[in-house]
């Protein structure tokens, strides 16, 4: 999970507004037992024509396969005023956190 948050929060620090990034990251429960990271940033989003459910970028590639091993589903929201990064982690994954 830190791998997750430390790609993610990189990358918005990144390819963000130089000296005005800004980055929120929350964790909650959902669905009872389970967790939902979300990181939002202020930045341009993910370009226009790129899928991150099929994008053979190292840091997209990268975000699904640690995903995918804790068994948990991501989901990008992009737009012109930033990224919104959400995992949700199901409750047999979440319990060891």
């Amino acid at each position: 999970m830190s791998q997750i948050v430390a790609e993610v929060v990189t990358n918005a620090i990144k390819h963000g507004k130089s000296g005005e990034t800004k980055i929120k990251v929350s964790c909650r429960t959902y669905a009872q037992t389970g967790l939902l990271l979300e990181i939002a940033d202020n930045g341009p989003g993910l370009p226009e024509l790129v899928d991150p459910a099929s994008c053979k970028s190292v840091g997209l590639r990268l975000l699904r396969a640690l995903a995918e091993q804790l068994s948990a589903v991501v989901e990008f929201k992009s737009g012109s005023t930033g990224l919104l990064f959400r995992l949700f982690l199901p409750p047999h994954q979440a319990a060891i956190f």
